[in-house]
């Protein structure tokens, strides 16, 4: 009998991740089932795979096998011991603190799934990435620095959004009116010693964010030679009346690839991608279809502009494998190569779009 592959499979919140608080954070916990359980649906479907997860007391899995780690231990020591009995060790765990960073660093390359310790490093800084991205000509928000330059009259008299420069989600993230008032709270946060990133907010005007918002996001599967573009998502996005940013939910498929917006988000995913070559496997990325006050471009046609990189599975990961009728997790295991992806719709067509930048550092 042919060997099976073994694999471990670790996602952050259902694993406990949260300590003693998993049980109480219902929504993320929900959002870190969903994850897990996605990844090992598809795993659990390959004849030549043998799944192991990691759970815990809150999100009890019953039809694999199971690990926990031990209450107290660091994750990174446990998953560092265990990656030796497995052949491959797939992480889902925020970039926030460097927890994605040092569990890749842990488990090393040779096992690792997903993208390299380059890539989740930039992608772990908010700021890092917007660098990486607008000196690939990649259209970013525009973000102040205390040591930086100044920004425009018509830029300081819109709304500005603080933000963690490591943070997963929506956690404290909040938009302000103007810029005064978003540069007094980031320099607060920078003085408490926590990594803040000030950068215009593209997301239309505040009461439109409020209605509907146009916050979009693009799943993609990675490959050394190329990216494709699964799917163009709307996130749910809610301005709280103070101004904080709450995360609704994603839902997949809300544009369509074979309409000229797709064609021109294909080809930004492989510009994203040659700027980034070590992202791997499932990526998502954040990006909102934005004006030009934001970016000093052209007001009168909308460009997208990416918000951040996700370099690990995202709950836009959840149903993919059933809507595209195949399944992803073996194809990112077994990175098959880029000739076998069918060609990206309206690629052809968009080919000659302008995505030029639309602002710079």
């Amino acid at each position: 009998m042919e060997r099976k592959t073994k694999v471990l499979l670790y996602e952050f919140i259902s694993a406990g991740g949260l300590g003693a608080a998993t049980a109480g954070q219902a929504s993320l916990l929900a959002q870190g089932i969903g994850m897990r359980d996605a990844v090992l649906t598809d795993l659990m479907a390959m004849d030549d795979v043998q799944v192991t997860a990691v759970d815990c007391p809150a999100a009890p899995l019953h039809q694999v096998g199971t690990i926990r780690v031990p209450d107290g231990a660091q994750v990174a020591d446990v998953l560092r011991e265990l990656a030796a009995d497995f052949d491959r060790v797939w992480v889902i765990a925020p970039e926030s603190d460097g927890i994605l960073l040092q569990l890749c660093e842990a488990i090393g390359a040779a096992r690792w799934v997903g993208c390299d310790a380059d890539s989740i490093r930039v992608a772990s800084s908010k700021q890092a990435t917007c660098a990486r991205l607008a000196a690939a000509g990649i259209a970013v928000p525009w973000g102040w620095a205390p040591e930086g330059r100044s920004p425009s009259a018509a830029l300081r008299a819109g709304p500005w959004i603080v933000k963690p420069d490591d943070g997963a989600g929506a956690e404290q993230t909040r938009v302000f009116s103007g810029f005064a008032p978003a540069r007094d709270e980031a320099l607060r946060r920078i003085s408490c010693g926590q990594p803040t990133r000030l950068e215009a907010w593209v997301g239309g005007n505040l009461k439109d964010a409020r209605d509907h918002g146009d916050a979009l996001s693009l799943s993609l599967l990675c490959r050394p030679d190329r990216a494709e573009l699964l799917s163009i998502n709307r996130q749910r996005i809610v301005l709280a009346d103070d101004g904080a940013v709450q995360y609704r939910g994603v839902d997949i498929d809300a544009i369509p690839l074979d309409c000229a917006v797709g064609g021109e988000l294909c080809l930004l995913a492989q510009r994203i991608h040659a700027a980034l070559p070590g992202l791997a496997g499932f990526v998502g990325v954040d990006l909102v279809l934005a004006s030009g006050r934001e970016t000093e471009a052209d007001p009168a046609r909308s460009r997208p502009v990416v918000i951040e990189v996700n370099p690990r599975v995202t709950c836009a990961y959840v149903g993919q494998s059933v809507r595209r009728g195949r399944n992803l997790a073996a194809e990112i295991l077994n990175a098959a190569p880029a000739a076998t992806l069918a060609p990206c719709p309206a690629v052809a067509q968009a080919r000659d779009a302008a995505i030029g930048a639309l602002s710079v550092q």
